[in-house]
């Protein structure tokens, strides 16, 4: 994230980030950007993961944000 505001991306504008659903990236972009930016999970990245999943298990994963 510090090399994004470095190359130049303002902290001081709201914007909306998506990402693949890595764990530590929602934080990141927080401590960034700050606790008022907007962030959302990639619908590909996430139909992806769920069709590796068992059968049983799609109907659950697919509720949760």
């Amino acid at each position: 994230m510090d090399n994004l505001t470095g190359l130049g991306l303002d902290r001081g504008i709201c914007r909306l980030f998506i990402i693949d659903g890595a764990k530590a990236l929602p934080k990141a972009i927080r401590q960034t950007f700050g606790g008022h930016t907007a962030i959302q999970r990639c619908q590909i990245h996430k139909s992806r993961i769920v069709e590796r999943l068992s059968g049983h298990l799609h109907a659950t994963i697919r509720k949760a944000a």
